[in-house]
């Protein structure tokens, strides 16, 4: 594994999901003047459009020698899982169930992401240390989900929600690395994701409900925390996210998720100034140690530390 690329791959994961933990609080925002549904499909267009952009800057892209045409059938469901799914289903469940609930059930999904790694490609084995820290960095989020200001409680439907939710993104990443090992570019497949994620969000949307009012995006904060969304939450983070996982695999980059609850409630104590408890502050310090114990691997050639 070269060991450049070990870095680079994990700053990617690193720099994902640091913003994929402010997207909760700007897309907060935003609910009070769009539906879900328009801010994901928002999302996606734009991220598509940049994404077109870079392409014609760029250029030739890496392709496989012999591209195979089943290959577009893996990259609509790219779009359909790790876009739409993952996006809506998180979004519905919270109707059905406690925030604190999704919170803690999406964040199971790195174990999702071994659990397909071992059974699709075959390449990545989790030592023990990775289940003793998903068991660690898993106590600490649900510390800070449920820290006294959170509601508990077992709502069947939203929970079940919530957990396809994992396992769409946990599908998501192991397609991700599939075709990065076919020779497909970055670019090239986060972009062919974002087209069919799309395709499916325009179909899905009159069953969510259309506001023909346009001038809501005339608003100059909505409007900067849709092209936040769509350029920077969307567009770049797939794009390292995706490097990452051809990078340092979908295991590895998968640990990072662990710290997307400690970014979100750092960032609303500082921008909503909401109020942080020692519940709160153990709930990080639990995350952080479970996913540096996750991410020990004894160099063996192929498991270097990530």
């Amino acid at each position: 594994m070269n060991k450049s690329n070990v870095i680079k791959g994990n700053l990617c994961a690193l720099y994902s999901t640091l913003v994929w933990g402010t997207t909760f609080i700007v897309t907060k925002n935003l609910m009070g003047s769009f539906n879900a549904a328009e801010i994901l499909f928002t999302r996606f267009v734009v991220a598509f459009i940049v994404l077109m952009f870079i392409r014609l800057i760029k250029g030739k892209e890496e392709l496989p020698a012999e591209k195979n045409k089943k290959d577009e059938l893996l990259l609509a469901l790219c779009g359909l899982t790790g876009l739409f799914l993952y996006g809506t289903l998180e979004i519905i469940s919270m109707k059905y169930t406690y925030a604190s609930n999704t919170s803690t059930i999406v964040s199971t999904n790195p174990f999702f992401i071994a659990l397909f790694a071992i059974l699709f490609l075959k390449e990545e084995k989790p030592r023990v240390n990775f289940f003793g820290g998903f068991v660690i960095a898993i106590s600490g989020v649900a510390l800070i989900s449920f820290n006294g200001s959170a509601k508990f409680g077992l709502n069947p439907f939203g929970d079940f929600l919530a957990l396809l939710c994992a396992v769409a993104w946990g599908v998501y990443t192991t397609l991700i690395k599939k075709l990065s090992n076919k020779g497909y570019s970055t670019t090239y497949v986060t972009r062919h994701t974002y087209l069919w994620g799309c395709v499916v969000m325009a179909l899905a949307l009159p069953f969510f409900g259309i506001n023909t009012d346009f001038t809501r995006f005339t608003d100059t904060k909505s409007l900067l925390s849709l092209l936040f969304l769509g350029v920077i939450a969307s567009c770049t983070c797939f794009l390292t996210w995706n490097y990452a996982t051809r990078a340092i695999g979908p295991v590895n980059s998968g640990i990072y998720i662990y710290a997307i609850p400690v970014v979100t409630i750092v960032f609303a104590a500082i921008v909503l100034h909401e109020s942080v408890n020692i519940l709160s502050f153990a709930g990080i310090a639990l995350v952080v140690a479970g996913t540096v114990i996750s991410s020990i691997r004894k160099g063996d050639g192929k498991n270097e530390r990530a």
